[in-house]
């Protein structure tokens, strides 16, 4: 069994809250366009949202705020961002976790996030990381297989030497474990239970090195 060397981790919904996104997308590009062609705030929400709807959510082009400014004609995506910038919530463990992690392993974020996003999110959440890696700005695609065999490339190590955590079942369990990385999927919720399922960082940071301890004294038998 490999040693863990990487850990890989989602953005959103992982160690950022959801609040800043939604504002953005729900709050934000409704407003901008609603004073663009002179309708009420509901209204431009309601359009807004029947767009978004339209594409769905398993569409790269859905995470991707540049299409959306291109589609509804507005400009300075940046800013909005920026402007947003307040509504950035940390979940409260996930500071220190990364600072103990960061101790005895590569931190990266593997994240279906525009990097715009993940720009400001990172000067929140701090420079515990390596790289960032966005799945739709730096290959068109949500997190696929490919997309994880990318990031241990890129890293240099094997699938079997990283583990990544993150609250999408798909996105952030079943398509690293297909590309033979260890992973945990994250439930703040506690609906779900397993052994693969953690509540919070501080759940997984235990799991991890479990997991690690494991992988050292088979490497070393």
């Amino acid at each position: 069994m490999a040693t863990i060397k990487v850990v890989s981790l989602d953005m959103e919904g992982t160690l950022v809250t959801l609040t800043y996104s939604h504002k953005v997308w729900h709050e934000g590009i409704p407003d901008l366009y609603a004073r663009k062609v002179g309708i009420g705030f509901r209204e431009a929400k309601r359009l807004v949202q029947q767009q978004y709807d339209d594409v769905g959510e398993a569409r790269p082009e859905w995470y991707d705020i540049n299409y959306w400014f291109t589609r509804f004609g507005l400009s300075d995506p940046q800013r909005l961002l920026e402007d947003y910038g307040r509504e950035l919530a940390i979940y409260p463990e996930v500071k220190a976790t990364l600072q103990r992690l960061s101790k005895d392993y590569c931190l990266v974020v593997a994240s279906n996030s525009a990097r715009d996003f993940l720009q400001v999110m990172t000067k929140a959440v701090g420079n515990s990381f390596k790289t960032v890696f966005s799945a739709i700005s730096d290959g068109g695609q949500l997190k696929t297989e490919g997309f994880f065999l990318r990031i241990c490339r890129e890293t240099g190590v094997t699938p079997a030497e990283v583990v990544h955590v993150g609250d999408h079942l798909e996105y952030d369990f079943h398509a690293p474990r297909r590309a033979g990385l260890h992973a945990f999927h994250l439930d703040r919720s506690q609906k779900t239970s397993g052994d693969s399922v953690v509540k919070d960082l501080e759940e997984f940071e235990e799991r991890l090195n479990e997991l690690s301890a494991i992988s050292t004294q088979r490497s070393g038998d």
